[in-house]
């Protein structure tokens, strides 16, 4: 048996957001339609892949237990951070879409303890 390194996992989209879950290295959305730089991005690297559709799972399980009122809010929330996401542009684009992320990510884990719905928590 071989032992890779972190960096070496991660160019095969073994690495995840800040824990490891069994999340397919798939985009939630359609790479082939993708326009924008960040999703040009996200489609041709594999870590930012697994980030994106791990992090696409979580919302989903979280806002499914949501009381209305809250869901709404946390959608508008959503769809700003997806505009914070899409800023990201220039040769630090995955450095960038990295980070925010996995700011993200720790953003909907502070909900998802209370509402994911079809989780194991």
């Amino acid at each position: 048996m071989a032992w890779i390194g972190q960096d070496v996992a991660c160019q095969y989209g073994l690495c995840g957001p800040p824990v490891f879950d069994d999340t397919l290295a798939v985009p939630s959305f359609d790479c082939n339609a993708s326009k924008l730089q960040s999703e040009v991005a996200i489609c041709s690297n594999k870590r930012l892949a697994r980030h994106e559709a791990s992090l696409s799972r979580i919302y989903f399980q979280t806002i499914k237990g949501m009381p209305p009122k809250e869901r709404k809010a946390f959608r508008a929330e959503q769809r700003a951070w997806l505009k914070y996401r899409d800023s990201c542009q220039g040769g630090g684009i995955d450095a960038c879409l990295l980070q925010r992320m996995e700011a993200r990510w720790n953003e909907i884990m502070q909900k998802w303890s209370k509402y994911a719905v079809g989780s194991e928590r």
